[in-house]
C-alpha cells in the first residue's frame, strides 16, 4: 500500500483505530474522490465507506473491503486478486474487465453491477445475489457458486467450467454458449433459463430443474442427469439428451 494526497497515512491510521474502537479514531469515508491507479494491496479497508469514487485502474490485491461500501464507483481493470468483499456494497458498481480471481464475495452486494469481461475464476460468492447482473463473457472457472441467485443474469459466453453451482437459482438466466463443463448443478433450478449452444459435457445435473428451459444443441455427453426434470424443455438437436439416465 502507497499513500497518496487522497488517502493520507493519518487518514487510514484513523481508520485502523476506529475499526478497533468506534469510540476513537475516524472512520475512513471517501466520496467522488480520484484514486484511479492507486496502491492500496494489503489494505484494511473494511468497513469504509468509497462510494461514487474512481478506482479504475487501481491495485486492490488482496485488499480487505469487508462490510466496505462502494456503491456507484468504477473499478474497470482494477487488480482485486485475492480481496475480502464479505458484505461488501457493490450496487451499481463497474467491474469491467476487473480480475477478481480468488475473491471472497460472501453475501456481497452486486445489483446493477458490470462484470462485463471480468475474471472471477475461483471465486466464493456462496448465496450472492446477482439477480439480472450482466456477466457477459465473465471467467468464473472453478468458482463456488452454490445458492447464488442468478435469475435473469446474462451468463452469455460465460466459463462456469468445474464450478460448485449447486442450489443455486438460474431462473430465466442467459446461458447462450455458456461453457458449464463438468460443473456441479445438484438441485439447481434452471427453469426457463437460455442454454442454446452450451457445454454441459460431464456436468452433475442430479436434481436439477430444467422446466421450460431452452436447450436446443446444448451439448450433454457424459452428464448425469438422475432425476432431472426436462418438463416443456426444448431440446430439439441436442447432443447427448439421448442417453438420458445413462
Amino acid at each position: 500500500m502507497e499513500f497518496n494526497k487522497v488517502l493520507t497515512k493519518k487518514m487510514y491510521d484513523a481508520h485502523q483505530e476506529w475499526l478497533k474502537d468506534n469510540d476513537k479514531g475516524k472512520q475512513l469515508e471517501l466520496v467522488k474522490v480520484d484514486l484511479s491507479g492507486a496502491n492500496l494491496s494489503w489494505a484494511d479497508l473494511s468497513w469504509a465507506i468509497l462510494t461514487d469514487t474512481n478506482l479504475s485502474d487501481a491495485n486492490l490485491h488482496a485488499t480487505n473491503l469487508t462490510d466496505a461500501n462502494l456503491q456507484g464507483s468504477s473499478l474497470t481493470r482494477v487488480d482485486l486478486v485475492g480481496g475480502l468483499l464479505t458484505n461488501t456494497n457493490l450496487k451499481g458498481v463497474d467491474l469491467r474487465w476487473a480480475n477478481l480471481s480468488n475473491v471472497t464475495l460472501d453475501n456481497a452486494i452486486l445489483t446493477n453491477a458490470d462484470l462485463y469481461e471480468a475474471n472471477l475464476s475461483e471465486v466464493w460468492i456462496k448465496g450472492v445475489d446477482l439477480t439480472g447482473v450482466d456477466l457477459l463473457g465473465v471467467n468464473l472457472h472453478g468458482s463456488n457458486l452454490s445458492d447464488a441467485n442468478f435469475s435473469k443474469a446474462n451468463l452469455r459466453r460465460a466459463n462456469l467450467s468445474n464450478s460448485r453451482i449447486t442450489d443455486a437459482n438460474l431462473t430465466y438466466a442467459n446461458l447462450f454458449d455458456a461453457n458449464l463443463t463438468e460443473v456441479d448443478l445438484t438441485d439447481a433450478n434452471l427453469s426457463h433459463a437460455s442454454l442454446v449452444y452450451a457445454q454441459l459435457n460431464g456436468a452433475d445435473l442430479t436434481n436439477a430443474n430444467f422446466t421450460g428451459a431452452d436447450l436446443r444443441w446444448a451439448k450433454l455427453y457424459k452428464t448425469d442427469l438422475s432425476n432431472t426434470d426436462f418438463t416443456d424443455a426444448h431440446i430439439t438437436s441436442a447432443e447427448g439428451i439421448e442417453n438420458m439416465g445413462e
